[in-house]
């Protein structure tokens, strides 16, 4: 699967959470382009669901039988820590605890990814004692080995101990997640250190796989009307690859997604539609004229106001026919299937960022995937 000595049949490793946006972004992707894909996929619940199956029948709507990494929301974990299903009422809650039980290896989660043949597995690193038990089982799948490292939290002896005992077990299939979350412009002054992690890496196994996976997108636009954010973490790869020849690469974010997961206020937030490039956001956005008395269709209105500006700007890609673009220009139309939500602005990003890094070394104009989406 990630043999040195075998061509890799996947070139953009994002993570994507199973939240609605980012599951409607991908599930509207072209399938060619799915085809390029290999998501990492936290597991969590699907909204309100009260059972674990239901997240995996939406990973099989939006993404079918193609092979997909697996591990757990270890966000979401933390969160319902001390909760559990007498509390919630949702049995899933109990679920997601078993899976990073770590008695006998993880079996509880072997067992899981035994299941689904589609799924390739995340080593899980909460109970190291339990190492090398877990690899010994899931080398067994062969199915090509994940490992996703905290890296904002790494421990470097830690690290490198646990490095020894994956190099230890000989695994020429090996893929490697430096996962930095969320980030900022200043993560780039921090190249050497993390390009030294890699190297570090590269030493100790054999040629592994490597990402480095963050995400920049910001939480807050206050004050914000029209322009461009950069993509922090595009850069930070380009810088790392260039460095690191010796090294093999392939690239993974967040999906243009926040790592850490904001909940949502008393207001609604004013409307704003981003375009994502290659390398920067481009972002519009307009407050409502009274945000505590919004008339009714002002919301919708305000949507094609910023479609139809949007879709007149320099940077616009008429020649760009994807999901996201499409929506955009039914919104300048004034359609009903239009943008009307944060969420449906959110996949919209999310689907043309997919689109964009998926595509990152293409020229443009040579990447027309769209599987000719029509409005029913």
């Amino acid at each position: 699967m990630f043999k040195s000595s075998e061509n890799l049949d996947f070139n953009y490793a994002p993570i994507i959470s199973v939240k609605l946006s980012e599951m409607e972004a991908l599930c509207e992707l072209a399938e060619k382009s799915k085809d390029l894909l290999l998501p990492l996929i936290p597991l969590r619940p699907w909204q309100s669901s009260k059972k674990l199956e239901n997240t995996f029948k939406r990973i099989k709507d939006t993404f079918g039988d193609r092979k997909v990494i697996i591990d757990i929301d270890q966000f979401f974990l933390s969160n319902y820590y001390e909760k559990r299903a007498d509390e919630e009422g949702r049995p899933v809650i109990n679920e997601i605890h078993e899976l990073a039980d770590s008695t006998n290896g993880y079996e509880n989660w072997i067992r899981l990814i035994t299941a689904h043949e589609n799924y390739i597995p995340t080593v899980q690193l909460g109970d190291l004692s339990v190492l090398e038990d877990q690899l010994a089982k899931l080398i067994e799948l062969n199915r090509g080995i994940v490992v996703r490292f905290n890296a904002a939290e790494i421990d470097i002896a830690e690290h490198l101990d646990t490095l020894n005992r994956i190099a230890e077990f000989g695994c020429d299939d090996l893929f490697l997640i430096y996962d930095y979350g969320q980030v900022s412009r200043e993560i780039l002054s921090y190249v050497e250190g993390i390009a030294n992690l890699i190297q570090l890496a590269h030493s100790r196994l054999n040629n592994p796989l490597i990402s480095v996976s963050s995400t920049s997108f910001p939480s807050s636009f206050s004050g914000y009307s029209d322009g461009d954010i950069s993509i922090i973490e595009r850069l930070l790869f380009n810088k790392l690859r260039s460095e690191l020849e010796q090294a093999r690469f392939v690239y993974s974010d967040w999906a243009s997604a926040r790592a850490d997961r904001i909940e949502g206020g008393g207001r609604v937030p004013p409307p704003r539609l981003d375009y994502p490039l290659k390398n920067e956001w481009m972002i519009l956005r307009e407050d409502f004229e009274d945000p505590k008395d919004i008339k009714k269709g002002e919301k919708e209105g305000i949507y094609k106001k910023l479609a139809l500006k949007m879709t007149t700007k320099e940077y616009w890609d008429k020649s760009l026919h994807v999901w996201g673009t499409q929506l955009i220009e039914l919104t300048s139309l004034g359609d009903a299937y239009g943008i009307s939500s944060p969420q449906k602005s959110t996949a919209v990003r999310i689907n043309i960022h997919l689109h964009q890094q998926l595509y990152y070394d293409h020229l443009y104009g040579s990447t027309d995937t769209d599987d000719l989406w029509l409005e029913d």
